[in-house]
């Protein structure tokens, strides 16, 4: 079982861990200052080529979903159902105000500066690091939500309300700075 997770994580975790440390090095042996230098989050893969953009977001949201489709996988061939994971629609209610909750707390509580300070585990070091590339504040922010989703997880023994607040939290970042960023001066 823990090279399952370990195979898991390296597929996951820690592939965007090292392509986001690579990154970093990237930027700050870049002859420019690290200060001004710019990343674009929602930017076209192939500008000006609409179905070849649109090609590359479909592979990507599929290599995306990949490593959590190995673990559906690992899971059944186990013998496992996806609930013994939390993962199922036994409290849909339940999971989608716990979501939304955690959602708004991390959302609005940890990217706005709010940072508990208590001893961090090695996943969310991980589940940090791949967010290095955007600077030290995104970093925490991942790691410290990392830490409160492993121990939601462990208390509630339920996956959903962990991917309805991560897909919410991204949804409202992506969504929000495409809305947001011609309307104001201070996003890049």
């Amino acid at each position: 079982m823990i090279y399952e997770i370990l195979v898991v994580f390296g597929v996951s975790l820690g592939a965007n861990a090292v392509r986001a440390v690579v990154s970093l090095i990237g930027a700050l042996t870049a002859p420019e200052s690290l200060s001004t230098q710019h990343i674009v989050i929602n930017a076209s893969r192939a500008p000006g080529r609409p179905w070849l953009d649109l090609s590359f977001q479909l592979v990507a949201i599929a290599t995306g979903v990949a490593p959590a489709l190995l673990v559906l996988y690992l899971l059944a061939r186990n013998g496992e159902r996806p609930s013994s994971i939390g993962v199922d629609t036994s409290q849909p209610g339940r999971d989608l105000l716990r979501g939304a909750g955690l959602a708004a707390v991390i959302g609005g509580g940890l990217y706005l500066g709010v940072r508990p300070a208590y001893a961090v585990a090695i996943a969310a070091v991980f589940r940090g690091s791949y967010h290095l590339h955007q600077g030290i504040g995104p970093f925490l922010g991942n790691v410290v939500m990392g830490v409160i989703f492993g121990v939601l997880f462990l208390r509630w023994q339920r996956a959903n309300p962990m991917i309805i607040a991560h897909t919410l939290i991204n949804s409202v970042a992506f969504i929000g700075y495409t809305l947001l960023a011609p309307h104001v001066g201070w996003l890049p």
